[in-house]
């Protein structure tokens, strides 16, 4: 047998028993682990139970004063007039004739 055949086999069964002890030992077990739950994951089990049994009331929409309701056009009118154009463009953009943000010649900001 080859020597190179022989040190695969070796590595390959060394690779299977660290796997075997890893997931037989470092793995949490099936039933032999006891849960072990705090305080604050009580609380938070607790929590998520009651909002898991909330149930909503659809009763509010079959009220007629809810079937009243209707939308109202002037407020769906955009509050800037057409063709007015408030602020610029891109406000990001730099100013064009404004402020440069680089010194003057020389300058140091300290």
């Amino acid at each position: 047998m080859n020597t190179q055949l022989l040190i695969i086999i070796i590595l390959l069964v060394v690779v299977a028993g660290i796997g075997f002890w890893w997931f037989t030992s470092v793995l949490p077990g099936g039933s032999d682990t006891p849960a072990v739950i705090d305080a604050d994951l009580e609380t938070r089990l607790v929590s998520y139970r009651r909002l898991e049994s909330v149930e909503l009331d659809m009763s509010a929409f079959q009220d007629e004063f809810f079937r009243e309701l209707v939308s109202i056009p002037d407020l769906l009118t955009p509050l800037v007039p057409e063709g007015q154009v408030l602020g610029r463009p891109n406000p990001y953009a730099a100013a064009v004739g404004g402020a440069s943000s680089a010194p003057a010649s020389g300058q140091t900001l300290r």
